[in-house]
């Protein structure tokens, strides 16, 4: 109840859009990813395997802090977030969060500039998504708790 409480606020700050990496292992891939973008723009982030060509996920390894996609170095023209454009999401948000050791990785979409306000709260929001599931890895039951 209390994660889907604060994806929904995440949604009304990002509303062209959530993608969330958590717990992420050596090789860089999350233990668990969710993603609200339109489908047609995974479809087509997933045949052009812009996953290698993004400066959002390329910031959220590279740094803890969030930034403005605006602001991010782009690097090359065929890059994601200016792909991205043509569906829609204009601007938006990278979050990279650390809570007890594990990294969370958050992009939000945005048709406008996000205000720091709202970059802000989604950074508290998406940290507090990681400490939920942070704490679920800590709590061991043994097997008579869990009947």
């Amino acid at each position: 109840m209390f994660e889907k409480m604060l994806m929904d606020r995440l949604h009304d700050i990002a509303e062209d859009g959530v993608a969330l990496g958590f717990g992420f292992d050596n090789s860089g891939n999350p233990a668990e990813h969710i993603c609200t973008y339109s489908s047609a723009w995974q479809t087509h982030y997933w045949e052009q395997k812009l996953i290698f060509n993004d400066p959002v996920i390329s910031f959220g390894a590279k740094n803890l802090g969030a930034i403005r996609w605006s602001d991010v170095d782009l690097g090359s023209k065929d890059n994601a977030v200016l792909q991205a454009r043509d569906f829609g999401m204009n601007d938006g948000i990278v979050l990279s969060i650390q809570v007890d050791g594990e990294r969370a990785i958050a992009g939000l979409a945005t048709s406008a500039r996000p205000s720091d306000a709202a970059i802000s709260e989604a950074r508290a929001i998406v940290a507090a998504l990681q400490a939920t599931k942070s704490a679920a890895k800590k709590i061991v039951l043994t097997r008579r708790q869990q009947e």
